[in-house]
């Protein structure tokens, strides 16, 4: 790996660079007392005197220069660096290499010997290996008073000597064999951590092969870098801990707060031009840097990058955020187009700054189709390149004025296989009938009331799955008119007006309805979206005589209030609930007698305010599960339910008072001054009371496991943003066939993680509004949100099925 280093961080580099556990290494200069070595002065070794991390050192030179950049080369342990100077061709080769004597044999070694012992081991050992480095060694007898008095017996010495080459005959001597030249650098590497290990012991002296000098000044010569006379230890702490705290803009450039403005820039230009792909990150770390040490010249400089279109990392990832969806690197152009659109609507207080982002990302990739929009306000026509991320994604639908939540629903019931098999199978003898009967049935919204007018709408609801189907583009326009019969004519879009998404559902399912009413083709629309309930209502008449009220009524949807789960606001839907009834009072219970195979479950987000008499939206967070079981709310289950819920009561009242006591404990344990006695019984208490809040939270959870049969998984969620005067929706659709979550935001649809559909949207003002559940084991057969495939091209358009 390559970088640009100054003098300063080069050296960090050296003393830092621990091959095992972490090390703050001070180095000192390691030379043999021999003849061959005496006057070498060519020979850098250096050796650790904490780890005994071996460091060499060579280098060439022919002049210096007065501020070193130097390219460096590392491989990827740091063992070996190859470094030189862009100026004046200073370079270095740099090893470093692990201690060479086992730390563990040698403790093996030394081991249950006293201090001058140690010391005499060590020098039999730095004598032994002496003499086979310099070619002079002979066997070794094993018997000898003072080598099994010093040295020992066993396997120890037999693994000590072995790491040079000796070898145990039968006769107990120790046979030397001949050294290679590598083997004589490892020799020479032990030589050294013997000797120093020795000095430890005794200091230097005379007998020492080995002279060792402090080499902390010495290397900073070496490499420039200045060094202010201190103590060695000394100045290595304060260096260290400088760069230590070295903001990560210096080290991307290779600079220390020492390096001067001209290196600092010299060091970006060399920087950027060696890893073009990360200029972003270098310009963020220049324009650190020159805003740190108010350099006027720094400044200009970055100026000058951004003029060229350059832009820093930091201001692209500010770009993305502000544009407020899912963008990288990767998003295609026309997508980030579709995004900005959508930011000015929904922030129109800082379009200034949202047009700003778009030039930046623009800026960032000299993009020829977002700089034409800012030029233009159009864009160009779709060709290949701008749909490269279309094809695995389905269609998204234009926004044609405050219809976010019309799209949302016109995406879900066309992700519903059997709804749009029959409105793309809806023919002319089809609608001709239907024709006949629109007088017999008025559709919910005012603009359908005459033949025309049906058939419009049914055409262009079918001209628009069409395309959904056909489109190669990224969106699909619905038309006006199907728009305006679906949704109120009064209706303004407002989320405080609970009839938005309500009333939308409403107008389509009922116009769905009279296609089917007057068609040949088979959908069922009561078993696919429709439920009925069973309601109760016991009261006593004026003579006092038990009355009971029993209502049947259909359903689409369940309205629930916000609680902290879904299982929660189900329970207070279904709770008996006491009512005012002829003047007198009236137990009203409610269960489920069939469900739909598309349970649709809206959150009721919009409570009146009394202090302000104004409608406010409750941000409040509803955690949801990805499976739901709802078998407690049939109605045959209801006295089953209720006994387990009184049940949920009791524990719950229980696990109450074992939290009160729970906290007694705690205090007393805390303010304890009695006995250890008397500790370890309140510890047991403690022990004892959790125990149990664990075993009656556990026998809640499990209270309702046997109830298992009407299970669905989430299919859907919409979501609102904004209060509940302003706002826009979207929604989350599951891909079950690609194992994936879609996010359909009106043209733009997304790929997400399954996290952000479950996300805590605890202090945001965006959250689940409606959430749509499918019966287990009929998601793959009943959902296709992605269709716009060659496959089901062919299928609906080219073998006759429409």
């Amino acid at each position: 790996m390559k970088s640009y280093l100054n003098s300063d961080l080069l050296l960090e580099l050296i003393i830092t660079n621990s091959p095992t556990a972490p090390c703050s290494h001070v180095f000192i200069a390691a030379k043999l007392n021999d003849n061959e070595h005496k006057n070498d002065k060519s020979r850098n070794r250096f050796i650790c005197k904490y780890c005994l991390t071996h460091l060499f050192i060579t280098g060439t030179e022919s002049s210096r220069c007065k501020n070193h950049m130097f390219l460096t080369d590392a491989s990827n342990d740091l063992s070996h660096i190859h470094s030189v100077c862009v100026h004046c061709q200073l370079s270095f080769q740099i090893a470093t290499q692990l201690r060479q004597f086992p730390e563990n044999l040698l403790s093996d070694l030394l081991f249950r010997k006293d201090v001058e012992s140690q010391i005499y081991c060590l020098f039999m050992l730095i004598f032994y290996f002496g003499a086979i480095y310099n070619g002079a060694s002979k066997p070794i007898n094993s018997k000898n008073p003072k080598f099994l008095q010093y040295i020992g017996t066993g396997q120890v010495p037999i693994d000590a000597l072995g790491l040079i080459g000796y070898s145990l005959d039968a006769q107990g001597y120790f046979q030397p064999s001949k050294v290679a030249s590598a083997d004589r650098d490892k020799i020479e590497c032990i030589i050294e951590e013997l000797s120093l290990i020795r000095t430890t012991f005794k200091g230097d002296s005379k007998d020492s092969i080995v002279s060792f000098l402090e080499a902390t000044e010495f290397l900073c010569k070496l490499l420039d870098v200045n060094y202010d006379g201190s103590n060695s230890e000394m100045f290595l702490r304060a260096f260290r801990d400088e760069l230590r705290h070295l903001p990560t803009a210096y080290r991307l450039l290779g600079c220390s707060r020492a390096s001067l403005e001209t290196s600092i820039m010299t060091m970006y230009r060399k920087m950027a031009e060696m890893n073009p792909s990360n200029i972003p990150d270098y310009l963020d770390s220049l324009m650190y840097i020159a805003n740190e040490k108010r350099s006027s010249v720094m400044e200009d400089l970055v100026a000058m990058e951004k003029s060229k279109g350059i832009v820093g990392k930091k201001e692209l990832t500010d770009a993305y955020t502000m544009l407020g969806d899912t963008i990288n690197d990767d998003t295609s152009a026309r997508r980030v187009v579709e995004i900005y659109r959508y930011a000015c609507i929904t922030k129109p207080s800082k379009i200034s700054e949202i047009k700003q982002a778009l030039i930046t990302i623009a800026n960032f990739r000299d993009c020829p189709l977002i700089h034409h929009y800012l030029r233009t306000g159009e864009l160009p026509a779709y060709n290949e390149h701008d749909n490269r991320d279309c094809v695995n994604l389905p269609a998204g639908l234009t926004n044609i004025g405050n219809t976010c939540y019309l799209n949302s629903l016109l995406q879900y019931y066309f992700s519903i296989n059997p709804l749009r098999d029959f409105v793309l199978r809806f023919g002319e003898v089809d609608l001709g009938v239907a024709q006949a009967k629109i007088e017999d049935r008025k559709v919910r919204s005012q603009y359908c009331k005459t033949k025309l007018e049906f058939t419009i709408v049914v055409l262009q609801l079918q001209n628009l799955f069409i395309e959904l189907i056909k489109s190669n583009d990224m969106e699909v326009k619905p038309s006006r008119t199907l728009a305006e019969v679906l949704l109120k004519a009064n209706s303004s879009g407002v989320f405080g007006e609970q009839q938005d998404i309500h009333e939308c559902m409403d107008s389509f399912l009922d116009m769905i309805q009279i296609m089917v009413d007057q068609s040949n083709l088979e959908l069922d629309l009561n078993k696919l979206f429709f439920g009925r309930t069973k309601q109760t209502l016991a009261y006593k008449d004026p003579d006092g005589v038990e009355k009971l009220l029993l209502k049947e009524e259909t359903f689409h949807q369940i309205i629930v209030n916000v609680f902290p789960c879904l299982y929660d606001a189900l329970d207070e839907y279904f709770g008996d609930q006491t009512v005012d009834f002829e003047r007198g009072k009236a137990l009203k219970c409610l269960g489920v007698l069939e469900f739909p195979t598309a349970l649709a479950i809206r959150i009721n987000r919009v409570v009146y305010d009394r202090d302000t008499q104004k409608v406010v939206k409750t941000n409040h967070y509803l955690k949801y599960p990805k499976k739901l079981y709802m078998d407690r709310y049939m109605y045959v289950n209801a006295n089953e339910t209720k006994q387990k819920q009184l049940h949920i009561k009791a524990i719950d009242t229980e696990i109450k008072g074992l939290k009160i006591a729970l906290d007694e404990l705690q205090n007393q344990l805390n303010v304890c001054n009695a006995s250890l006695l008397n500790s370890d019984i309140i510890r047991n208490d403690i022990n004892e009371t959790m125990l149990k809040i664990t075993s009656l939270t556990n026998s809640k959870l499990q209270m309702f496991e046997d109830m298992n049969t009407e299970e669905y998984m989430l299919y859907g969620a919409f979501f609102h943003q904004g209060d509940a005067n302003f706002g826009h929706y979207w929604q989350f659709l599951y891909d079950v066939h690609q194992k994936r979550w879609l996010k359909f935001n009106d043209s733009l649809v997304t790929e997400v993680p399954e996290s952000q559909v479950f996300e805590d949207t605890t202090g945001k003002t965006y959250n689940t509004y409606t959430l749509i559940y499918i019966k287990s084991g009929q998601l793959e057969t009943l959902t296709r949100p992605m269709v716009r495939t060659e496959e089901l091209r062919k299928y609906y358009f080219n073998s006759g099925n429409k």
